[in-house]
């Protein structure tokens, strides 16, 4: 199976328009087809209907600086040229604004007034129409479009009149990030349907004109939670979209959604689930907003689901405490041991917020839950972790400490952090200083991890089991009657011949990229072998034994029977390739003293056992 690679989608939803602007320099208008012409000194006003570059509620505002361009229709039909009008005496943004500029003039001066937004997207026109550029590259502004982008038209048909009115001609997309990206890109997957270019203006419609162009790019350092707009072409068509270079699957409307002229179409939220941690670092005293939207859209969208529709109700969402590994450690849990949701209109854009405790730190597991059952884990990390890292010889920046870690201290068991049984996402806790278990409770009550030794079988239905069971670990099968067989080969099958088909469910050599199953949290990710087969910690092989001695606690493993074994011992660390029923991992051997003995940067264990984590930095 192929891990989630590619599992997004688009939630399409009407809503009145709200926003302005863009970011493509085009050239100036043309110029050519009309004789030099006598001008004057004037002064508008410009107000909008219900659109431009900054945002206030649904309305939008003239931003200082705007630059305009106007032109003269006069009574016998024939046009002025355009001329630049700009802002003048704007100090903020507002909804209606005077602008001063000059335009040609004649002895009998009798006209009417159009007008454009941008200036640049003014081309050369026919009288009784207007030809227009909506951009293709549109820089991401939160909250609103970059500057430019929603091309206005505005007139005064009072004769000699000089309040122009403006409103868009192209229509939004608005939608939402959950996690931080590059770009956004928008494309029409409709024959005949381009999104922007060039295009004619007349009686209120678009017609496309030379080079259609069938997407549009919104770009710029674009942050988790915000809200972001595109400008296109008004039409219907089919759209898909791809964020930072990840496809996102394409809308299914027939024959299309309708794109209207000032009108925003709300798409919801768009997101790579890859790019969605399972990890959230929460400092003592603050707060995090996380979104629920990954636990449908991986329910949604993996081969070994058995989602259904009527699954998803909002009623029936609930976002629940499974433990706490510090008692108190969240401080806004309600007495039903769940977290408050936000009041949102659609069920995948409901967010929920995480509180931690003033100084306090720990590990705590949240539940997504709807269908009566637990969907997805979210792993709070309340931590004044503050991003340290150290860069190995081989290029790799790696945490300061293991994942979870409540200590840097090595000889104290919160450095040990939490424990993964292989390629699963979801968190198990650490021993306490007696070697056990550490206690678990929630408002006080105590909480477990229990344990199975149920098969999946086939594997799908194990894969559904332990979503829904997120605190019970599988301990695996030992039949000593296998010859040679040392440990169970995972947590999915005991045949060694079988395909597992959770192995590529973390990152790997031949998928160096985080996956929707990586532990780590945002800009962190396992680490993998480099394209030579190299392990993340051949480093070690030229270490100091100081060095591997100093920075790598003895947390030992959460054995495949359910035991931690080798605590204080031995530092084990999962690494992300599989390497066929086993995933690397690293090994540091030390005697009951704590002295260094020797070590392994490239071994293997079966994903049957639970390990700490060591991540990386994504580059």
């Amino acid at each position: 199976m192929n891990s989630m690679k590619t599992m997004k989608y688009l939630v399409p939803a009407l809503m009145l328009f709200a926003g302005v602007a863009c970011t493509k320099e085009i050239a100036a208008p043309e110029q050519d087809n009309v004789q030099e012409e006598a001008t004057e000194q004037l002064e508008l006003s410009a107000s909008l209907s219900d659109v431009r570059t900054s945002l206030s509620g649904v309305k939008t505002l003239w931003s200082p600086g705007d630059e305009i361009a106007v032109r003269k229709i006069w009574n016998d039909g024939s046009t002025s040229r355009w001329y630049k009008f700009t802002a003048v005496g704007l100090t903020e943004a507002s909804a209606s604004a005077a602008f001063a500029g000059i335009i040609a003039t004649r002895d009998e001066d009798v006209y009417t007034l159009e007008a454009v937004y941008p200036y640049e997207s003014a081309l050369a026109s026919e009288a009784g129409a207007i030809n227009l550029i909506i951009p293709s590259e549109q820089k991401a502004k939160a909250g609103s479009f970059g500057e430019k982008a929603a091309v206005a038209v505005g007139e005064c048909l009072e004769v000699n009149g000089k309040a122009l009115t403006f409103s868009n001609v192209g229509s939004a997309m608005k939608f939402k990030l959950v996690h931080d990206a590059s770009s956004v890109v928008i494309t029409s997957t409709s024959d005949g349907a381009p999104v922007a270019g060039k295009f004619s203006y007349s009686g209120g419609k678009l017609t496309k004109l030379s080079d259609p162009v069938s997407s549009v790019t919104v770009s710029g350092e674009m942050k988790a939670g915000e809200t972001y707009y595109a400008i296109v072409a008004p039409g219907t068509y089919k759209i898909s979209a791809a964020i930072s270079g990840v496809e996102v699957k394409k809308s299914s409307a027939e024959p299309g959604i309708e794109f209207e002229a000032n009108v925003i179409n709300n798409l919801g939220i768009i997101a790579d689930v890859n790019q969605i941690p399972n990890c959230y670092i929460v400092k003592p005293g603050e707060s995090v907003d996380i979104p629920v939207y990954k636990a449908f859209a991986m329910w949604e969208e993996s081969a070994w689901s058995d989602y259904k529709p009527s699954e998803k109700k909002p009623e029936a969402t609930v976002v629940q405490v499974l433990w706490e590994d510090e008692q108190g450690l969240l401080t806004n849990i309600n007495n039903n041991e769940q977290l408050p949701l936000t009041d949102e209109s659609k069920l995948q854009e409901k967010w929920f917020t995480v509180t931690a405790a003033e100084r306090k730190s720990g590990n705590a597991a949240v539940s997504i839950r709807f269908g009566g059952e637990h969907r997805w884990i979210v792993h709070i990390w309340v931590t004044d972790y503050d991003g340290s890292s150290y860069k190995a010889s081989n290029g790799l920046e790696f945490m300061d400490r293991n994942l979870g870690a409540t200590s840097t201290d090595i000889k104290n068991p919160g450095s040990y952090g939490v424990y993964y049984q292989g390629v699963r996402y979801n968190p198990f806790p650490g021993p306490g200083a007696d070697g056990a278990m550490k206690s678990l409770s929630v408002k006080g009550s105590a909480k477990n991890i229990s344990y199975t030794e149920c098969w999946g079988a086939p594997q799908e239905g194990m894969c559904r089991w332990i979503s829904k069971n997120p605190t019970v670990f599988v301990k695996a099968k030992y039949d000593k009657e296998i010859p040679g067989y040392v440990e169970p080969y995972s947590w999915l099958t005991l045949n060694e011949k079988d395909s597992d088909y959770v192995a590529d469910f973390w990152p790997s050599k031949t998928n160096r990229k985080k996956t929707a199953y990586d532990p780590c949290p945002a800009g962190w990710m396992l680490p993998v072998y480099d394209e030579s087969g190299n392990s993340p910690y051949s480093f070690w092989n030229s270490a100091p034994v100081e060095v591997l001695k100093e920075n790598y606690p003895a947390a030992g493993r959460l054995k495949y029977d359910f035991t931690y074994f080798e605590v204080g011992s031995a530092a084990v660390l999962w690494c992300g390739d599989p390497t066929g029923l086993k995933t690397c991992s690293a090994f540091i051997n030390f005697n009951n003293e704590g002295s260094y003995i020797g070590h392994n940067a490239s071994y293997n264990h079966s994903r049957a056992n639970a390990l700490p984590v060591r991540c990386v930095k994504i580059k």
